[in-house]
């Protein structure tokens, strides 16, 4: 069995996890205004685009990870992590005085993640469908 990687930690499982905390720090400030950001879906894109960009980096991380397991079934394990994960800084925001609660914004960050890893898995399917050489997929040529 081979020892821990630390290039390969920092390349695939570092920038999800460190996204969360800065998520987790972001949501842990009260009040917070978008400067120059005033229409009505700002917030709602935001949500979007930051949890969307959590789902890619998750599924990237646990796609590349050691673990079989976590490999095989890295995009279902990606939804169940980010969306709990989203949840989850619902919640926390509950807590945060000058801070709220949105089912609107943890919808928002849900078709995110569901809508980037899915772009994210059809075109690593894509790439490594390219990549195969015939036969390798135990057909009969």
């Amino acid at each position: 069995m081979k020892g821990f990687n630390l290039k390969k930690f920092f390349i695939f499982q570092f920038p999800w996890q460190l996204l969360m905390l800065a998520i987790f720090i972001q949501s842990s400030i009260g009040s917070l205004k978008l400067p120059g950001i005033e229409f009505d879906l700002a917030d709602k894109i935001l949500h979007f685009l930051v949890f969307g960009i959590l789902g890619i980096l998750t599924a990237k991380g646990l796609r590349n990870a050691k673990n079989r397991i976590l490999k095989e079934n890295y995009t279902s394990l990606t939804f169940l992590i980010c969306i709990i994960y989203g949840a989850s800084d619902e919640i926390h925001q509950y807590f945060v005085p000058g801070r709220h609660a949105s089912w609107g914004d943890w919808i928002a960050d849900t078709l995110g993640i569901v809508m980037m890893v899915w772009i994210y898995k059809r075109v690593i399917d894509s790439k490594e469908l390219k990549n195969k050489k015939p036969g390798e997929d135990g057909a009969v040529i």
